[in-house]
């Protein structure tokens, strides 16, 4: 009995003692806008990129983005496509990508993208950069970019969960 004890004891201790990976310091996953926040000024443009940072075995992404219609103008990264859409990240060009949603509502202000790795793809251990945005200022003031809806999944289709960084721009002359 005291053998039990001792061994459950050392257990517990070897439990309190060794820290878990949520604690150990690991950075989590994240994913916000490049620049975060810029300084823009009425009728000029920009381009935003999303970035993810931090994964292990990112393989697809579904998100919204969603931004004032009436202070920001998306700028069509595809002319030749019916509609508006902006530009994959690099990650999600060439021929083991799939873009699934590249689509842009600019009454309601919503962006609206999905793009999956195929197998044999590699899987996303780092940072890259998921989509990018032009965007063109048509009204001075302070404005946000936020994340909607995001999903990220692994390989093997399971949510990885992220942190999601909003941004922001100052259009207009800086005093």
């Amino acid at each position: 009995m005291r053998r039990v004890m001792f061994l459950f004891a050392c257990a517990v201790l070897v439990c309190l003692l060794l820290p878990s990976a949520a604690l150990s310091g690991a950075p989590r996953p994240a994913l916000g806008f490049w620049p975060g926040f810029s300084f823009l000024p009425v009728g000029g443009a920009t381009e935003v990129q999303v970035r993810a940072t931090s994964f292990v075995g990112l393989y697809g992404c579904q998100m919204e983005v969603h931004y004032d219609p009436a202070t920001l103008e998306v700028q069509d990264a595809d002319p030749n496509t019916e509609g508006i859409q902006v530009s994959a990240g690099d990650v999600f060009v060439g021929a083991r990508t799939f873009v699934a949603v590249n689509t842009v509502d600019p009454q309601a202000g919503i962006i609206r993208f999905a793009a999956a790795l195929l197998d044999p793809a590699p899987p996303i251990h780092g940072s890259a950069t998921l989509m990018r945005v032009r965007f063109k200022a048509l009204r001075p003031g302070p404005t946000m970019i936020r994340f909607g809806e995001v999903i990220l999944v692994d390989v093997g289709a399971q949510v990885i969960h992220a942190r999601l960084a909003d941004g922001g721009m100052w259009i207009g002359p800086i005093r």
